[in-house]
């Protein structure tokens, strides 16, 4: 499987390919594919995160604790668990006051 930064992109407006560039779109860099005749292509995993991101600004995204035993767990929205690929991640908690941080 090629990497990323391997791949090319054939662009639809001029037909020529575009190279893997970095983009920064309203304050992100993100990947993606830029060609000589301006166009840009979003790498659809950035674009995914992308969207979330605009997503938790316009709105609260909320987890919920549940208990489990004699432990508890903290539910994540499906949205974030897709974006971030965190499906069957370990993460650090970090403590701070009043919050508490999880980290990849």
């Amino acid at each position: 499987m090629k990497k990323f930064e391997e791949d090319n992109l054939k662009c639809v407006r001029c037909t020529r390919f575009a190279t893997p560039a970095k983009l920064r779109i309203d304050g992100a860099e993100i990947r993606g594919w830029k060609c000589k005749c301006g166009e840009e292509y979003l790498h659809p995993a950035d674009a995914e995160w992308l969207l979330l991101m605009k997503k938790s600004e316009r709105e609260k995204l909320t987890a919920k604790v549940t208990k489990i035993g004699n432990s508890y767990s903290v539910r994540i929205p499906k949205e974030i668990v897709d974006a971030l690929d965190l499906s069957q991640k370990v993460l650090t908690i970090k403590l701070a006051p009043r919050e508490i941080k999880l980290l990849i």
